[in-house]
C-alpha cells in the first residue's frame, strides 16, 4: 500500500508527477521488450518531419542541424518509436497545457506516419493507430491518433486520474484497466513492428544488389512543425519576388500597348 502513487502536494514538480505514473508503467511493461525512454528523449519521427519541412521550403542554406522534439516518455520497440506521452506539473496555465496537447498530438501523428511509411502499411492498416498519454499533474487522458482517408484524427480514449488518497482506490481500479488495455495494444503493435522492421532491414540490404529505382520527388510533409527563421524569411522573399515580377510584366504590357494607366 505504501507504494501507491499518492500525491497530495499540488506544487509537486513535473518529474514527481511523472515518476508516480512511471512507477506503474514500469510494472506493466516489465519483461515485454518494450523500452520506456524518459528524460526529454529526442523523437526520430519528428526529426524526419522537420527535415521534410525544411526541404519543402528550400531552406538548404540553413546550417543548423535539426533534432527531434524532446519527449517526456517514448515507448520504443526494435529501435522504432511507437508512442509519445507528455507531463506538466499541476499548476501550469491553460495555455501551456494546450501547447503541450498540440505538441503531443503532432508527435504521435509523426510517429504514425513513420509506421505507415514502413512495411506496417501492408498489415491491417485500418486497425493501425498510435496511443499516447497527456497528463497535467495527477490527471490527464489517453489519446489515439488514427489515419482516416489520409488525414490524422486525434480522439479521446479515456481519463487518467492518479489517486490522491486511499478513498480514491475504486476509481484507480478503472485507471489500471485502461492502462492494461494500453499495454495490450502496445504489445500487439510491437508484434507488427518487429516483423515489419526486419523485412525493411532485409529489403535495405538486398537493395544494394538490385536495380536501383530513381528517387521520388520531394515529399509533402505530413506533420508540420514550427518553421525555422530562415524558412519564414525564404517564404516572405518568394512572395515579394513574385509580386515584383508580376508588376514588371504588367508594366511592360502597358508600355507595349500604349496604355497610359499606371500600375
Amino acid at each position: 500500500m505504501s507504494s501507491l502513487p499518492l500525491v497530495s502536494n499540488p506544487d509537486a514538480s513535473e518529474m514527481t508527477w511523472y515518476r508516480k505514473m512511471a512507477s506503474i508503467l514500469d510494472i506493466f511493461f516489465r519483461n515485454t521488450d518494450i523500452l520506456l525512454h524518459d528524460g526529454e528523449t529526442s523523437c526520430q519521427a519528428t526529426k524526419d518531419s522537420r527535415n521534410i519541412n525544411s526541404r519543402l521550403c528550400e531552406d538548404a542554406d540553413n546550417k543548423n542541424s535539426f533534432v527531434g522534439r524532446k519527449i517526456d516518455l517514448l515507448l520504443n520497440s526494435v529501435s522504432v518509436d511507437i508512442s509519445s506521452s507528455e507531463w506538466k506539473k499541476a499548476n501550469v496555465s491553460v495555455a501551456t497545457g494546450e501547447q503541450q496537447q498540440a505538441k503531443n498530438c503532432r508527435t504521435n501523428s509523426a510517429i504514425l506516419h513513420q509506421l505507415l511509411d514502413s512495411h506496417v502499411k501492408n498489415i491491417n492498416l485500418p486497425t493501425t493507430f498510435v496511443v499516447g498519454m497527456d497528463l497535467i499533474g495527477g490527471c490527464g487522458y489517453m489519446l489515439g491518433i488514427k489515419s482516416v482517408d489520409g488525414a490524422h484524427i486525434a480522439y479521446h480514449l479515456g481519463d487518467l486520474v492518479l489517486p490522491s488518497s486511499l478513498a480514491c482506490l475504486q476509481d484507480f481500479k478503472d485507471i489500471l484497466d485502461l492502462l492494461y488495455a494500453f499495454k495490450k495494444y502496445q504489445l500487439m503493435l510491437k508484434a507488427i513492428i518487429e516483423s515489419a522492421y526486419h523485412r525493411k532491414q532485409a529489403a535495405g540490404t538486398l537493395g544494394h544488389y538490385r536495380e536501383v529505382d530513381l528517387p521520388d520527388d520531394i515529399k509533402i510533409p505530413e506533420t508540420l512543425f514550427s518553421p525555422q527563421q530562415q524558412q519564414v524569411a525564404h517564404t516572405k522573399k518568394s512572395i515579394i519576388s513574385a509580386g515584383a515580377y508580376v508588376n514588371l510584366v504588367i508594366q511592360a504590357m502597358s508600355e507595349s500597348t500604349g496604355l497610359s494607366k499606371k500600375v
